[in-house]
């Protein structure tokens, strides 16, 4: 199922006890997340303060008793895309309370 703005809110706002993700691309294409990758792959690290309205809304489902997570399915070596979604974001989004889960096909 591809949702994508009211949609994709609906469904994590409607959730009575859990929500997974799957993921199984190595790049989705955000426009308005294109300037992250962009830096990221010039060098720029992110921040650790790093806070978004996705981890405000993890934790408030967490702290419901809710239950968020994704599992990504991926092949190394890894895109760029991965790359930076791992150290932008997977790393921060972790500490919200999001459950993620990577599995690795490679081998």
């Amino acid at each position: 199922m591809l949702l994508d703005g009211d949609a994709w809110s609906d469904c994590f706002d409607s959730m009575r006890s859990e929500a997974w993700r799957l993921e199984t691309l190595p790049v989705y294409t955000m426009p308005q997340e294109a300037e992250k990758p962009a830096r990221f792959l010039a060098g720029e690290k992110s921040p650790d303060g790093y806070a978004s309205a996705w981890m405000d809304e993890v934790r408030a489902w967490t702290a419901e008793g809710k239950y968020v997570g994704r599992v990504h399915i991926l092949t190394r070596p890894l895109s760029d895309y991965l790359r930076f979604e791992f150290e932008y974001y997977y790393r921060h989004h972790v500490t919200a309370g999001e459950d993620i889960r990577i599995l690795d096909l490679t081998d």
